[in-house]
């Protein structure tokens, strides 16, 4: 009896030895993604001639303790993946591309996916680039896309986590820019000041310049005279009443006595529109001989 007990006492201790060292199977490939930044923000300019990008960047966490490969992809309100997205109806299209720096992200054959190896047990930063790659006059305000991120096995659309929500953002700021008898390409912004020469007048007198103006909006053009429409002689006594004249713009009478402005609705274009303003003398002045001038200080702003 006492033999038996004890052959059941010591099988008992060789099978707990032998299940303390079996080793413990690595746990599978276990991913997620931990937002950095959900937004997608571009200041954008529709009349400079380049752009600045914006980024998009996020952890890929493998809780798993293999290194394992996995596929991101982005994916539009219909869940296909895009490379590409026009915002909001305003015409202005960014594309999307792994950042040129991240070494852990890179592309396929198929747009708006991007295959990756996670290092096991760890968190693995990316970048995805955002790239205006079409350009449009876009409207003053925030227009917004709504895609979402999510990862995906390899080759397959198998995915083990709910997709990530991501906004663009396209902030484009009122603008409304300016040239006095200019081309295309030298438009500034604010107060412009040009010389128009009449030459010696001997009886009435025109010259015409053209405002040229472009803007995203709503804009407001300004003419003020400094001498309330009169061209005053240089070096003339201050009882002088000068040479009176005249302003139009489009055939729309300006009164150069006091501030006149006039609201603008250009064409959504980078090009414009002109609008000729002309400056007229009518009559022949009786006047003293000298050298007569006047400023005026035209402004195009936005609304």
């Amino acid at each position: 009896m006492s033999a038996r007990c004890a052959l059941r006492v010591e099988l008992a201790l060789l099978v707990c030895a032998m299940a303390w060292v079996l080793p413990t199977p690595a746990r599978a490939c276990d991913l997620t993604i931990i937002p950095v930044l959900s937004q997608m923000r571009v200041e954008y300019d529709p009349f400079a001639p380049t752009h600045a990008g914006a980024r998009l960047s996020f952890d890929i966490e493998n809780r798993g303790e293999r290194a394992c490969e996995g596929e991101l992809a982005l994916l539009d309100g219909a869940r296909n993946s895009v490379d590409a997205q026009q915002i909001d109806g305003t015409g202005v299209e960014l594309r999307f591309v792994a950042a040129s720096d991240d070494a852990a992200l890179w592309s396929t054959a198929s747009p708006g996916l991007w295959r990756f190896t996670a290092a096991g047990s760890r968190r693995t930063r990316v970048t995805i680039n955002g790239v205006v790659s079409r350009d449009a006059v876009a409207a003053a305000g925030e227009h917004a896309a709504d895609l979402s991120l999510e990862l995906r096995d390899p080759g397959t659309t198998v995915t083990h986590t709910a997709p990530i929500p991501v906004q663009v953002v396209l902030f484009v700021l009122p603008l409304a820019q300016m040239n006095i008898v200019g081309a295309v390409g030298t438009f500034g912004e604010g107060a412009s000041v040009t010389a128009v020469d009449f030459g010696i007048i001997t009886g009435p007198t025109t010259r015409r310049v053209f405002i040229q103006i472009r803007a995203n909006g709503s804009a407001r053009l300004t003419i003020d005279s400094i001498n309330r429409g009169r061209l005053l002689r240089e070096g003339g006594a201050p009882n002088e009443t000068g040479i009176p004249y005249a302003a139009q713009v489009e055939n729309d009478p300006v009164d150069l006595a006091r501030h006149w402005e006039r609201l603008v609705d250009t064409p959504r274009t980078v090009a414009g529109t002109s609008l000729p303003l002309d400056l007229i003398i009518n009559g022949t002045p009786a006047a003293v001989a000298g050298k007569y001038s006047d400023t005026l200080t035209v402004e195009f702003s936005a609304l």
